[in-house]
């Protein structure tokens, strides 16, 4: 009898961003990952997931672990990062980032008072 050989274990490890990170919209970030065993027919999808899912990139090469992201116009403070090897019928292996990350707007001034013209924040002594 001829025992079947099983297929390699095949994954996908989102490692940046991976969470904690704050980015304005506009930013040029290197998102990477590991990938392993990843059929050489299936291709690779970036997508930014905040509730809604917004895809990146794709069609990647199995063989690709980076993507060069421009960061889009949409904030949030619950960004993740996931990518995906499709199949045809969904995605396998696929990962997230394993926590969650911010995207400010691009010109964004953190509140000091002095956006409505109250200049009263301010005193010397």
């Amino acid at each position: 009898m001829i025992a079947a050989s099983e297929a390699p274990f095949s994954a996908i490890d989102v490692t940046y961003p991976n969470g904690g990170e704050t980015f304005t919209q506009g930013d040029s970030v290197l998102v990477a990952w590991s990938a392993a065993n990843i059929d050489p027919a299936q291709n690779l999808y970036v997508w930014l997931y905040d509730g809604v899912w917004y895809q990146q990139s794709g069609p990647l090469a199995s063989t690709t672990t980076s993507f060069l992201w421009t960061v889009p116009g949409v904030a949030t403070a619950s960004g993740r990062i996931f990518v995906g090897a499709w199949n045809g019928v969904g995605y396998d292996p696929e990962d997230f980032s394993d926590g969650v990350f911010t995207i400010i707007p691009a010109g964004h001034i953190f509140s000091d008072g002095f956006e409505s013209g109250n200049t009263s924040a301010w005193s010397v002594p």
